[in-house]
């Protein structure tokens, strides 16, 4: 992971249930790729995708705060884009990888993505607040 710098450092500001997420489902989590043709459809693009995201909520986050008040905090920031794709992760996982997974995972990421991440939520004990549910 060490070559996902951004991932690695927000990593370190989410709630403990984000990285046991991570770390349970590390075999699709560092393999799933970012899309299905559109922006990081390569293995592990997923975890670019992030990466990147983070990488931007780093270099902008103050600079946007010192310009107005932001209505929510970094750490908010950071759940949201957390959160955003998760689906993606069952998605579209080679075979080996999906097998060794439970099927209701990928049934949800395909037909309710919502659903999914109130599932995951709940399994690893993650709370999301009014606020950021809508900005998921």
């Amino acid at each position: 992971m060490t070559d996902r710098p951004n991932l690695v450092s927000a990593l370190r500001l989410l709630p403990e249930g984000c990285r046991q997420f991570v770390s349970d489902a590390s075999a699709a989590f560092f393999v799933a790729p970012g899309s299905g043709g559109a922006h990081q459809d390569w293995i592990g693009g997923y975890a670019d995708h992030l990466d990147e995201c983070f990488g931007i909520a780093i270099a902008l986050f103050d600079r946007l705060e010192k310009s107005r008040p932001l209505p929510f905090t970094f750490e908010d920031a950071l759940f949201v884009l957390f959160w955003h794709d998760s689906e993606k992760i069952f998605k579209r996982l080679p075979d080996d990888v999906a097998e060794a997974l439970d099927p209701a995972l990928k049934a949800y990421a395909d037909s309710d993505p919502e659903a999914l991440r109130e599932v995951l939520a709940s399994d690893y004990g993650i709370e999301i607040t009014d606020e950021q549910d809508n900005a998921l």
